[in-house]
């Protein structure tokens, strides 16, 4: 497992990476290269260049090619039984766990619910697909850009079966009013696109919704500087102590 960028709050263990399926999520396929080339999903684009990478197996560089189905990684199936240290791990954020098959899925939980002192981050367009049975130390999430993805994702995030939820805004492509869902989130998210290419982003669409989390008392997370919360505090291992309500 790696270290990831985001959600590294200051002073906390930084957020590990856990990426233990093989894949090329078919559901990115229909992100379309613009004019110029620039292909918008950041999985696809890194499927793109790991297919080419000589380092990497022959049989898991068909897969990022679209050759072959999606397989288990054999060094990373359990990797988190290893860390004994209570860590917040982002998982299968290389892709969609939602978009592997069911057997796959269940393979990931129940290595999670084994994991038990660790916390998991899961991060799907596609919540209508997650599996029954999400150990209690699992956070579904949904990814969306805009209020037609959010009224669309953020429903059927609420009918899985996971107990804790959040919302990841990103990137956020117009204004995302959530005043109606947020009693039912345990966190928010959010973070313009980045990178050549960058679509328009304005920041008071970041900070009406900033408003309206702290108002419903839920966390929010400002990607562009790595900080947040609002009230209510994070989980203890999250906490941002230099931010105060």
């Amino acid at each position: 497992m790696t270290k990831f960028q985001n959600y590294d709050l200051h002073g906390q263990l930084p957020v590990l990476s856990w990426n233990p399926i093989v894949m090329r999520c078919p559901g990115c396929e229909l992100s379309k290269p613009d004019a110029k080339g620039w292909v918008p999903c950041w999985h696809l684009r890194m499927c793109n260049r790991m297919m080419h990478n000589p380092t990497i197996p022959v049989a898991h560089r068909e897969v990022y090619a679209g050759n072959a189905p999606m397989r288990m990684h054999p060094k990373h199936a359990d990797a988190p039984l290893g860390v004994k240290q209570s860590r917040v791990i982002a998982a299968q954020f290389m892709g969609d766990i939602s978009a592997a098959p069911i057997g796959l899925q269940e393979d990931v939980f129940r290595c999670m619910a084994l994991a038990s002192w660790h916390t998991f981050l899961v991060l799907t367009k596609w919540p209508e697909q997650i599996v029954r049975g999400v150990p209690d130390n699992c956070w579904i999430g949904v990814s969306v850009t805009d209020q037609a993805t959010a009224d669309e994702r953020i429903l059927a995030l609420m009918r899985t079966w996971a107990k804790h939820l959040w919302v990841s805004v990103e990137p956020m492509l117009g204004p995302v009013d959530m005043e109606d869902y947020l009693p039912g989130l345990n966190f928010v998210a959010c973070g313009p696109e980045t990178g050549t290419g960058a679509r328009v982003f304005c920041g008071h669409w970041l900070h009406e919704l900033a408003a309206d989390c702290l108002s419903a008392q839920v966390p929010f997370y400002d990607k562009r500087t790595g900080e947040g919360s609002f009230m209510p505090e994070w989980p203890a291992e999250w906490k941002a102590e230099r931010w105060e309500p």
